[in-house]
């Protein structure tokens, strides 16, 4: 005879696979109009964001072309190709530049619309609905990042070489290479370029951020032209060939970086577009796995995924404002930043969907305690006697452990079944069963000890995946000491019961 068995119970793989594929499909964006609609009006709004930046753009380098062509007409023709070279190569720059925001603006038109039709297909091609569901972010992500990548080798393969062209600038001005009151001229010239590409980089952009410590280098070559122009205007002999080369050089770097920053800034774009979309489809998907309507043969149920996952939604979708938050305000943030809250907005993607899966779980474990209790309440009314002293939830929560306490008035024989929630090695929840019998009374022990496990070991009958009925050690032949089982007013108004949570692991996204 034993006071005390154990064993656990578990829906059984087929109806887990089923549950888990309702909850899937029933939280899917593609399920959802409303969320899609949502999704689409905030990924329509960050591509507005992304014109209007190419307005301020193309409004700063219209000022920069001003700025460039507004100093008086140059006396000498040598000074004057050295002007129009450089305005060329500027020029040049900044329309490959403008191209390339342009076809930008395309590619995040369709990465917006091919990301939203993927989440918004209904697949029918994978077995498995819930890793499908789980994919379709993740794959629109990878597929959009795919394609930032392929847009950032063709910026690098179209925009021009600044050296080169300023090579081709030098080898136009050969010529006049003696002349120190010429090279000075030119070496005003380059300067001049050179201030204004720099203010222009550090005014309008963010070279600290994108590029971080390579303006300074540029000013201090700027600063060394001045002094060796300076220098070359006291009539030093040999220094006005030294103040046009450190100018030219000025003049290179300067352009050099305004090429670059003028880059970066459209990778950054991208990205950020990149980050909004994943974070936009994220925060749509919690809103859409709020509720879950699902059904079985036995009816339709609205499972509130957030009561059921302990408030882990409402803690996910937190997080996901936080992302927003960050988004909104994304002018500090650089590129790896931006990177970061994409990979981020993918895994609160994917905590969503377990704990969608976890709460339906959660939902339908609580009524097969319910009915395992009632189950078990029936079979020892009909061969004990025994009649319901009370049951219910601890704390009164049905996410907690439920109790039955059973006795029989005639014999006195007593036994508690206690039904507790918990999680196994691979995250599904389980029923651990455990029996109290409290009082044999005036019943045969042994038999009143081999109904008990007939009545645990008959649960397998109902649908569940059960362990074998263990004994406690210790309680093989004597009733089991924890009397206070029996207390069912201080087990309903328990505070803080044990509810299991979902549990959920980093992903590394693929780039």
């Amino acid at each position: 005879m034993s006071g005390r068995k154990t064993t656990y119970t578990r829906i059984s793989s087929s109806e887990l696979r089923k549950l888990r594929e309702q909850a899937a499909k029933a939280s899917s964006l593609g399920a959802c109009l409303r969320a899609l609609n949502l999704l689409k009006d905030r990924n329509a709004a960050a591509l507005r964001t992304y014109q209007d930046r190419i307005s301020a753009m193309d409004q700063n380098i219209a000022n920069l072309r001003r700025q460039l062509t507004a100093k008086e007409e140059a006396s000498r023709k040598e000074v004057h190709q050295v002007r129009e070279r450089l305005l060329e190569t500027i020029e040049e720059s900044n329309a490959r530049i403008q191209a390339i925001a342009r076809r930008n603006e395309e590619n995040i038109a369709a990465m917006r619309e091919n990301f939203q039709s993927d989440l918004a297909r209904t697949r029918t091609d994978l077995a498995d609905a819930i890793e499908s569901n789980n994919r379709r972010i993740e794959e629109a992500m990878n597929q959009n990042n795919r394609r930032i990548e392929e847009e950032i080798q063709e910026m690098n393969r179209e925009v021009v070489s600044v050296k080169e062209r300023m090579d081709e600038i030098e080898s136009t001005i050969q010529a006049a290479a003696k002349d120190e009151e010429i090279l000075c001229e030119m070496a005003e010239e380059y300067l001049r370029i050179a201030r204004e590409l720099a203010d222009d980089t550090e005014n309008n952009y963010r070279p600290e951020l994108l590029l971080p410590g390579r303006l300074k280098p540029v000013r201090e070559m700027i600063r060394q032209a001045a002094h060796d122009i300076e220098e070359a205007g006291r009539m030093h002999s040999g220094v006005a060939a030294t103040a046009r080369l450190t100018a030219r050089q000025a003049a290179a770097a300067s352009l050099q970086l305004h090429q670059e920053v003028m880059q970066a800034e459209q990778e950054w774009n991208l990205r950020y577009q990149a980050a909004r979309q994943v974070v936009n489809a994220a925060a749509a998907q919690a809103e859409a796995s709020r509720r879950l309507d699902i059904s079985d043969e036995y009816g339709a149920a609205s499972v509130d995924v957030d009561y059921w996952s302990d408030r882990d939604l409402g803690r996910i979708a937190a997080r996901i404002r936080a992302l927003e938050g960050s988004l909104e305000s994304a002018e500090d943030l650089n590129i790896h930043q931006l990177d970061n809250i994409q990979a981020a907005g993918l895994q609160a993607s994917r905590e969503i969907e377990d704990t969608t899966v976890f709460a339906a779980e959660a939902f339908y474990g609580s009524q097969d305690r319910a009915d395992i209790a009632a189950d078990i309440s029936e079979s020892m009314e009909q061969i004990l006697g025994l009649q319901v002293v009370g049951y219910g939830y601890n704390g009164e929560d049905q996410r907690a452990a439920h109790r039955l306490h059973l006795k029989n008035p005639a014999t006195g024989f007593e036994m508690v079944v206690t039904q507790i929630p918990e999680r196994d090695g691979q995250g599904r929840i389980v029923n651990h069963l455990e029996s109290d019998i409290l009082n044999y009374g005036t019943s045969n022990e042994e038999d009143g000890d081999s109904v008990a496990l007939d009545a645990l070991e008959a649960l397998g009958e109902l649908g569940f995946e059960q362990s074998p009925v263990q004994t406690e050690a210790g309680f093989e032949k004597r009733p089991s000491d924890r009397i206070q089982c029996a207390d069912m007013q201080a087990w309903e108004k328990e505070k803080a019961p044990q509810i299991p949570k979902p549990v959920h692991h980093t992903l590394q996204a693929s780039h």
